[in-house]
């Protein structure tokens, strides 16, 4: 993986460019280059900081240029069909360099034009700059795994991987934020796009490619999530094309490990890795304390990952312990969020930076997407039971709500899980007239989110309101295209990337791979789910394979021990940032408050939304200062 920004259409000089590239510097530490364009039809310039995992030579280094023709890359990301295109283009008389895949995709767009985009597959994000013709293609890949963000101004095209980069080039990009996207972080705790906390920074849907020519930019779609259908998904096909994409995602100059969770989707990544090579594989798993995990309802990983380890020597497991004291959170949080520009709250991202730091291999696979494309969250086998409570009359779903309160979902105790549950799904159908399938993964209620934001809190609603389905009617279908195509980009695969990329390393996503999301996005979304139960394909798929312990275990949903952070002997320290996000004047001081009380007593489950105060408070520091005030 790396980093790249640039400007298009207008004059930035070299030193800039540097400037603004060494704020990329994590994501590629292994060199650095700048390009100004000095003649043709196209002003400006791009900057580029390399990861090398492919050929690590002088001859991939970027920008990549074809001098003779005039054209020229920058690129993040991996082509997984690279050696197959290289194999075809060669065979037209296509002479190569180097062995990388940024070559691939540079003499691609030589022999292909635009057409490119159809035949490349993997993770990317780049720009190619046609300086004689003074025309720039950007695009971003399928499913959204790496980032590009873009403003338009005055006539002048500014991109790049990270918002920071941007602003390094462009400082005036930060005059003025984004309030109804702030309200949608908090909570969200992502902010869908093409939103970020910037009014004038936007990101690139996935699947979609800026053409930007004459200070003229047109945003297009080259390729669209496929839609729940009717289509059929049979065990032989799907195990098939699991192994082809972890096979394919193992295309490496550099060792690759694995993200290991001890659940079924990285436990059924081990076994596909270990068919395909012989071990060691180093797995990184993550441990909590007694007093972290008291105050969850979701088993231990920690017990799944020993346990299929024991079972298969060629695994070699290595434990991160993650702390439980909000003291230690804070520490890591102030560490990250420099690189969380585009904010996202998820204490999952303090865990995974955490296994980063500790992986001794530059490139991680990573299960991440099992859950969106199989149907994999409580709420999808809840979604049922959300639709007759949603249908129920406005004063009826109202009082559901308030009684709820008094289930002390954020406490440990007899039926925990059940009262967290009944409580949250209480609060999502009492929202809304009538609520919205968004709502089964708000942090906050309508009048919870109004009293904190109330200028902003009421587009915020209606802008997600048209995003998803209403909730009295949705199906699982309906429920599953939202997750794959806001949900999965804006916050799993962002914290992965923000977090992963904070310490040089590049996470891999088989489970996302084109050739297997192909196959099951259209699947019936009946088949996903049986038995209260989501991702019947994929355990069906992974018997014989992984242990029927591992495949029929409770999904788990930890990432970070938020609830001990919040509710702990060091929670006091928390409560000190909530007072500072409140600080800074876009948050009513008093509706924060009651949220961390709320979540610190443990009356409601509101420990995600308090950590997002948090979040809000460290993201304003590292960047909101540079703008408005409320």
């Amino acid at each position: 993986m790396c980093g790249w920004v640039g400007v298009f259409g207008g004059p930035v000089h070299h030193a800039d460019l540097a400037r603004a590239g060494a704020s990329l510097a994590t994501r590629g530490p292994d060199g650095s280059g700048e390009r100004v364009f000095e003649h043709g039809g196209l002003r400006g310039g791009v900057a580029h900081r390399r990861l090398a995992v492919l050929d690590p030579s002088e001859a991939a280094s970027q920008p990549m240029v074809d001098e003779e023709r005039g054209v020229s890359l920058v690129y993040n990301g991996e082509l997984y069909n690279a050696p197959a295109l290289r194999r075809e283009l060669e065979a037209r008389g296509v002479r190569f360099r180097s062995r990388s895949d940024t070559e691939v995709l540079l003499r691609g767009w030589l022999e292909w034009g635009d057409a490119v985009l159809d035949r490349i597959e993997g993770i990317f994000a780049f720009a190619l700059a046609d300086e004689r013709r003074g025309r720039v293609l950007l695009a971003r890949d399928r499913t959204g795994v790496k980032p590009l963000y873009w403003a338009l101004q005055d006539g002048e095209l500014i991109a790049g991987s990270a918002p920071r980069a941007l602003l390094a080039l462009r400082p005036g990009l930060g005059a003025t934020l984004d309030h109804v996207a702030l309200a949608q972080f908090l909570t969200l705790l992502w902010i869908p796009h093409p939103r970020t906390p910037w009014e004038g920074i936007r990101k690139l849907q996935p699947g979609h490619a800026l053409v930007f020519r004459n200070g003229h930019l047109t945003d297009r779609p080259y390729w669209t999530m496929p839609v729940p259908a009717a289509a059929p998904l049979e065990v032989a096909p799907l195990r098939r094309a699991l192994r082809e994409a972890t096979v394919r995602q193992l295309l490496a100059d550099v060792d690759v490990g694995v993200l290991f969770s001890g659940g079924l989707d990285s436990t059924l990544l081990v076994r596909l890795v270990l068919e395909h090579r012989s071990g060691p594989l180093i797995g990184l798993t993550a441990g909590y304390d007694a007093a972290s995990q008291r105050l969850e309802t979701v088993p231990d990983d920690l017990v799944f990952a020993r346990q299929v380890a024991r079972a298969d020597p060629a695994l070699d497991l290595r434990e991160v312990g993650v702390d439980g004291e909000a003291s230690a959170a804070l520490g890591v949080l102030e560490q990250l969020a420099p690189h969380f520009d585009d904010p996202v709250a998820d204490p999952a991202a303090l865990t995974l930076w955490q296994l980063c730091r500790a992986s001794p291999d530059k490139v991680l696979l990573s299960g991440v997407g099992g859950e969106e494309l199989f149907a994999g969250y409580p709420r999808h086998a809840a979604l049922r039971h959300a639709r007759r409570l949603a249908s129920l009359p406005p004063p009826a779903r109202r009082a559901l709500a308030t009684g709820a309160r008094s289930l002390a979902g954020g406490r440990a105790g007899p039926l925990h899980g059940a009262r967290r549950n009944l409580q949250k799904l209480a609060r999502a159908c009492g929202s809304g007239s009538p609520p919205h399938y968004w709502r089964m993964m708000s942090q906050l209620t309508d009048h919870e989110l109004a009293a904190l934001v109330p200028a902003a809190a009421s587009q915020a609603t209606a802008e997600l309101d048209d995003l998803s389905p209403r909730l009295d009617r949705a199906e699982l279908g309906e429920a599953l295209h939202f997750d794959r195509t806001q949900f999965l980009p804006n916050l799993n695969l962002a914290y992965v990337d923000k977090a992963a990329m904070a310490t040089g390393i590049e996470v891999r996503v088989p489970l996302l791979d084109e050739r297997l999301v192909t196959l099951v996005a259209p699947a019936d979304p009946t088949v996903l789910v049986g038995g209260g139960t989501g991702k019947q394909p994929l355990r069906a798929a992974a018997r014989g394979m992984v242990p029927d312990s591992v495949i029929d275990r409770p999904k788990t949903g930890f990432g970070g021990p938020v609830r001990r952070w919040v509710r702990g002997p060091s929670r006091a320290v928390l409560a000190e940032r909530v007072e500072a996000a409140a600080d800074t004047g876009l948050l009513t001081r008093q509706a924060a408050r009651r949220i961390y009380a709320d979540a610190a007593t443990g009356r409601q489950d509101l420990a995600l939304a308090a950590w997002a105060l948090v979040c809000f408070g460290a993201w304003f520091e590292a960047y909101g200062r540079r703008g408005e005030r409320g």
